[in-house]
Order: structure tokens, then sequence, then C-alpha cells
């Protein structure tokens, strides 16, 4: 039996050619209430879909503009969530 690690223990994705590590939903809303924007890789264009502290309230930017984020159990179990730089 091969007991080799045929893969890397932290999980990271190439995304515009930059590595970014991704995090759990309690790591990015960590990087969130310091006013930084976050997405979910499964969303997939950054610059439309993500979340920020907008006013104190928790907001998502979709194709619609902003309205305030209903949080899912999907959010809160993902584990593919980025800060947008």
């Amino acid at each position: 039996m091969d007991d080799k690690i045929t893969t890397s223990p932290v999980i990271t994705k190439k995304e515009g050619g930059v590595q970014k590590k991704q995090l759990t939903f309690l790591e990015v809303l960590k990087e969130v209430v310091q006013y930084k924007k976050a997405t979910k890789l499964e969303w997939g264009d950054k610059d439309l879909y993500f979340i920020e502290l907008k006013d104190g309230v928790l907001m998502l930017h979709n194709d619609k503009g902003y309205h305030q984020w209903i949080i899912s159990e999907a959010d809160l179990t993902g584990t593919d969530w980025v800060v947008v730089e």
C-alpha cells in the first residue's frame, strides 16, 4: 500500500493567476468585518457576485445590485470562500 500524499492538504485555487487559500464561512466573516469583500468560488464572477459589510449590514451584490444577504446552509458549510481583492 502506498502512503504517499498526492494532494496538498491546503486547499487553494488559482484565480486570475493568483493563488488564493479557500476559507470557511467563519474565516471569511472575519475578513468581511474588516471591510473586505468576499465571494464563493461556485458563484463564478467575483466582480459581480460578492458579499461585503455595508452600513453595518451584510450585503450581497449580484447582477441586480445590492440587497440584504440571506445566508443559506450551503453558505454556512461552504469551504470555497475567498477574499476579493
